[in-house]
């Protein structure tokens, strides 16, 4: 009898390994072709989220369907649906005490609820500080981070993140300077803002 139920259980795994290896495989080619719709349409129902007993291998597949979940309501401006999918990814990271969250969630939740603002932007802050500590060395993110620090008036660590964009960046990007710039002016540190923009200039 024990035999048989730990059979069914093999058997019953083995069918889930491969029912989730087929959604991975068909959700990805599509999401790579830009078919965001298919995309929604094979992974807005189908991610196994709840299971506590999943593992890990499992948890890494769907960890990477709500990205492209996510990603797909982005491309086709669904602004609600993307958010709801990055909380439900972080959600299920912090519930497995994954220590480094999803970036891309992080990423795209917080600059979604900083550019919507009524009372997210210190939750806004929160998910892009998270970020910016999982990755300090990513210039695109810590762009991204000042920009929402700086919508939320937090000018000095604004300046600081700004900075760290335009020294990371080993071909200088025009935007990282004129935001770092145009931070320091807001912190009165003119001599230095003068200073980096006329760098920016000379690119």
């Amino acid at each position: 009898m024990i035999h048989n139920i730990i059979l069914l259980t093999l058997l019953l795994s083995s069918t889930i390994s491969d029912e989730l290896s087929t959604l991975v495989t068909q959700s990805t080619t599509a999401f790579n072709q830009k078919q965001f719709p298919q995309v929604v349409a094979l992974l807005s129902q189908r991610i196994p989220s709840k299971n506590p007993s999943i593992s890990k291998q499992h948890l890494q597949h769907n960890f990477h369907l709500f990205e492209i979940l996510g990603q797909s309501y982005d491309a086709l401006r669904n602004d609600q649906k993307t958010m709801e999918t990055y909380e439900k990814l972080l959600t299920l990271q912090a519930k497995h005490h994954i220590k480094k969250r999803s970036l891309l969630a992080l990423n795209g939740l917080g600059l979604l609820l900083s550019r919507i603002g009524n009372g997210n932007n210190n939750r806004a802050t929160d998910l892009m500080e998270e970020a910016a500590f999982n990755s300090p060395n990513n210039h695109g993110l810590m762009n991204n981070v000042g920009t929402v620090l700086h919508k939320n008036h937090q000018l000095t660590k604004a300046v600081t993140y700004y900075t760290k964009a335009w020294l990371l960046s080993s071909n200088k990007i025009k935007v990282y300077g004129y935001n770092l710039g145009n931070s320091l002016m807001d912190v009165q540190q003119h001599q230095k803002a003068v200073a980096v923009l006329r760098k920016v200039i000379r690119l």
